[in-house]
Parts: structure tokens; C-alpha cells; sequence
């Protein structure tokens, strides 16, 4: 609950000054990538790699998503990684993670572009992972603001059943994020991303760098402010567009 008041609490502040002006479509988040209000003119691919340091385990995630734009407001993903997991005591663990399959719809309002969407993973991951046994499924709503020409504000919140045993808990999440274009071709993040059942509180910043019309370099770096989120996460990938 606490997390939850302090995230009104934060974008009660900002949004009043929120102007639907451009909302910088074209600059993916980089912790609440799926769950966004856009949607992309083209189909394209996201790939990369991803480090995160824990008290006792550290976790090397390679992978990617390819995204599929149905129509103008509807977009499809699937999302398939390969997990490295290696603890401090005990063998090194790695295998294929569940497919994530994930759609959002854009809602046709004026002054503030919002989608909802949803997700549900398919259990066909390796058991040394502990992936492979129960279905993970979702709901979420998302918001850009456009503020000036260069500026973005962003926020999700979402619900989460969350698989723990025989049985699902319901987890709540939030994030919030903005996003500050600085060059034609360079655009800074910084992303709050909040879950709970789980306790997951992080901090993130990063890099948009478009390299062609077509590519995209990414990056990342997040502090975590919780004991269940890890110390620090590293992250890259190249988004590749195939709009002419």
C-alpha cells in the first residue's frame, strides 16, 4: 500500500503540467517495454542481453522480441529468452524461459495517449530454471504525456497472477518513467518500476541512441531499493525497425 500511495502521490505532482503534444512513440521504455501506450507503425525485433547481481545469485539473460503491429492500434509480441543462473552455493543453472506472449490495444483518446493490454506465458521453459510448470497471466493499462517537444511522461499499473505452489497470487504493479529527447538521434530514460507478493522496487536509467532509420541502440542500468530486487541490473539491445 505504501508503494501505491507513493506512486499517486509522485505523478499527482507531474501530470498537471502534462501537455498531449509529442509522446516520442518512436522511444521504447526499457523496464516496462511490453506493457506501453504505443504502438509501432511497422513489425520490428528487439534483442540484447541483460545482467542482474543479487545477495547470493547473479542471472545472465540473452534473448529477444519480436513485435508485430496488426493495425494501427493492436500490437502483438512474443518474447523468447535463454536464462543463466549462477548462486554463490550450488551448480550453475541455465535453460530456456517460458514464451511470453503479450498484446496492447490503443485507445482513440485525445489528451493523453493510453492502451490497455495483457500477457500470459506459455510453460515450455526448462525445469532447471524453474520454468515449465504453470501458466503466468496478466492485465495492465499504460499512459504517455507529451510535455513540450522533447519530453515524455509515462506510466503503467497492472495486475499480475502470479504462480506460487498449487495455487496464483494477485500482484500489483506499477511503474512510471520519463523520457527526454535531447538530440534528433539521442533520448535519455529514467524508469520506477513497483510489484508486490514479490517486492520488487527499482530504479532504472538508460539510453536511446538511434544508429539508422532503421536501428536503435539500448541501454541500461538499474538500482534496486528493495531485499527482493536485485543490487543492480545491466542491460543491452538493439531494436531493429523493417519500416522502408
Amino acid at each position: 500500500m505504501r508503494y501505491l500511495v507513493v506512486f499517486c502521490l509522485a505523478f499527482g505532482v507531474l501530470t498537471p503540467a502534462a501537455r498531449a503534444q509529442s509522446t516520442l512513440d518512436d522511444v521504447h521504455l526499457l523496464v516496462n517495454f511490453l506493457p506501453d501506450a504505443t504502438v509501432a507503425p511497422s513489425a520490428y525485433l528487439n534483442g540484447g542481453l541483460s545482467y542482474a547481481d543479487y545477495d547470493f545469485v547473479s542471472q545472465t539473460t540473452i534473448g529477444g522480441s519480436v513485435h508485430i503491429p496488426f493495425s494501427r492500434r493492436f500490437e502483438g509480441a512474443a518474447v523468447l529468452q535463454y536464462l543463466n543462473v549462477d548462486p554463490d552455493v550450488g551448480r550453475n543453472r541455465d535453460g530456456l524461459a517460458d514464451i511470453l506472449l503479450n498484446a496492447r490495444y490503443l485507445l482513440p483518446t485525445r489528451n493523453v495517449q493510453t492502451a490497455i493490454g495483457g500477457y500470459l506465458t506459455l510453460p515450455v521453459g526448462s525445469d532447471d530454471i524453474g520454468a515449465g510448470d504453470d501458466v503466468a497471466l496478466g492485465f495492465f493499462a499504460a499512459w504517455r504525456y507529451g510535455v513540450g517537444r522533447n519530453t515524455a511522461l509515462t506510466a503503467t499499473t497492472g495486475l499480475d497472477f502470479v504462480p506460487i505452489g498449487d495455487d496464483y497470487d494477485l500482484a500489483l504493479r506499477l511503474g512510471g518513467g520519463i523520457i527526454h529527447r535531447t538530440s534528433d538521434r539521442f533520448a535519455i530514460l529514467g524508469e520506477l518500476y513497483i510489484r508486490t507478493v514479490t517486492d520488487h522496487v527499482l530504479l532504472a536509467g538508460g539510453f536511446d541512441y538511434r544508429v539508422s532509420p532503421q536501428g536503435r541502440l539500448r541501454g541500461g542500468l538499474g538500482l534496486g531499493l528493495s531485499d527482493e530486487t536485485a543490487d543492480y541490473t545491466l542491460s543491452l539491445s538493439y531494436l531493429y525497425n523493417f519500416r522502408r
